[in-house]
């Protein structure tokens, strides 16, 4: 029986067209792979086969997609996921993540690995690894799977019938480079084929089972209003008491609220909120400059505005647009 990635995704010619960099300096790879996933350590393990990192990366929509191979066998520390999901195969290869608490995941031409944000882990692949990765941006999952955690099992079986029709796609969008050109350069082809891999994905990948939080209840009436309100008039100037108004309760009933049943405050929220739309506009070029785009946004010192995106996404606004 082939095996579902090997034949398909480890040679793929369309990635090599997209080739991000190429280096002999340990520094210089890590610092290019945090552009575009999250902050880590890489540390060499045993003799290097040619020395040479190669990486090849390409957005469309809410995802991007990548193949990356070290120069030999490579162990990676990675803190904390940033604010994305991560989908990790090796057609070619193996690896081993191992994740706090002590389980560990293989990857191998059958076996991948899923990572939540805000996840850390660690991980060692061989010198012959050549891995694929999905890259599955919060606000694209959110807009497909709703509000609230998605917890996905960290292992992934390739060989899994429901799993099919996502790694069909997947090879399509690898192969067919008019098509994967057109996803990536027009917005509105992106978009529907984020929502169809998004949702072959939801439909293949088993979900992790999760304990219920402490029983707060559903969030009242008075924090959805709240919410609505904050995404309707995000790039407004807000404060606590207009936001309260619109939710119809006194400030401290509203900041309450929040605590209690979304764990953050009203303008910790309107913050989240404000960097997502960010985002949204420099991955697809819209709103002009990094500063024009931080104060359509609703945020007034652009400084401020990209220490606050780079401890969101783990990349600074001018890394989201170049990519």
């Amino acid at each position: 029986m082939a095996t579902p990635l090997a034949s398909t995704l480890a040679p793929a010619p369309l990635l090599r067209a997209w080739r991000y960099f190429e280096s002999h300096d340990l520094d210089e790879t890590r610092e290019r792979i945090t552009r575009v996933l999250a902050p880590h350590h890489l540390l060499p393990q045993g003799v290097a086969q040619d020395g040479v990192s190669r990486m090849s990366f390409v957005r469309m929509a809410g995802l991007g997609f990548g193949a990356l191979r070290y120069g030999g066998a490579m162990g990676v520390r990675v803190p904390e996921m940033a604010g994305y999901h991560l989908l990790i195969l090796c057609p070619r290869g193996s690896g081993v993540v191992r994740l706090r608490g002590g389980d560990e995941i293989r990857l191998d031409e059958r076996h991948g690995f899923a990572c939540a944000p805000g996840q850390s882990f660690e991980a060692s692949f061989s010198a012959d690894c050549e891995q694929f990765f999905v890259r599955l941006d919060r606000a694209a999952l959110a807009r497909h799977h709703g509000e609230g955690t998605l917890a996905l099992a960290p292992q992934i079986d390739l060989a899994r019938p429901a799993l099919a029709p996502a790694l069909g796609l997947l090879r399509l969008l690898m192969q067919e480079e008019g098509l994967a050109e057109l996803a990536r350069d027009q917005p509105r082809i992106g978009a529907e084929y984020e929502q169809l891999l998004i949702s072959l994905l939801l439909a293949g990948l088993p979900r992790r089972a999760v304990e219920a939080p402490p029983a707060r209840g559903a969030a009242p009436a008075m924090v959805v209003r709240a919410e609505r309100f904050i995404h309707a008039h995000a790039t407004e100037e807000l404060d606590l008491q207009r936001i309260a108004t619109a939710a119809g309760v006194p400030v401290r009933t509203l900041l309450e609220g929040f605590a209690r049943f979304r764990e953050t405050s009203p303008i910790r929220y309107l913050r989240q909120v404000r960097l997502d739309m960010a985002r949204e506009k420099l991955r697809c070029g819209e709103g002009g400059s990094v500063a024009e785009v931080a104060a359509a946004c609703g945020f007034g010192h652009p400084g401020r505005f990209s220490q606050e995106y780079r401890a969101r996404f783990g990349e600074m606004p001018s890394q989201t647009r170049r990519v």
